[in-house]
């Protein structure tokens, strides 16, 4: 079943539960864009920078792509992904600790996961 299409279409394509909040979900989804928008900006950034592609002719006709400037400016895709994260994590941390009613698993923990 691990590598059944149906069944994993379906997780990752709809939420993860029937109460969870809409808005968190969009912004797991935003994530998801912010993670595929680092992947194609490294992937660009080894292709120049790699013996295959080094060439002066080919790098500058990249520069004339206007959809490039959607590669080069990968790297604030990072700090959209951070933060992100960062505000997802603290938002589950919240919810937890209400539910325990302040009380939360060891900071490590916490850090880990």
């Amino acid at each position: 079943m691990n590598f059944a299409v149906y069944k994993n279409s379906s997780r990752l394509l709809f939420g993860r539960s029937k109460d969870s909040d809409k808005n968190l979900e969009a912004l797991n989804g935003l994530r998801v864009l912010a993670i595929s928008w680092i992947i194609l900006g490294h992937t660009f950034y080894y292709t120049i920078s790699g013996p295959i592609q080094n060439t002066p002719g080919y790098i500058l006709d990249l520069f004339d792509s206007p959809s490039f400037a959607f590669i080069l400016s990968a790297p604030y895709s990072v700090d959209i992904f951070f933060w992100l994260s960062g505000f997802l994590g603290t938002y589950l941390l919240l919810v937890e600790m209400k539910k325990k009613k302040g009380k939360s698993k060891p900071f490590l923990f916490v850090i880990l996961h």
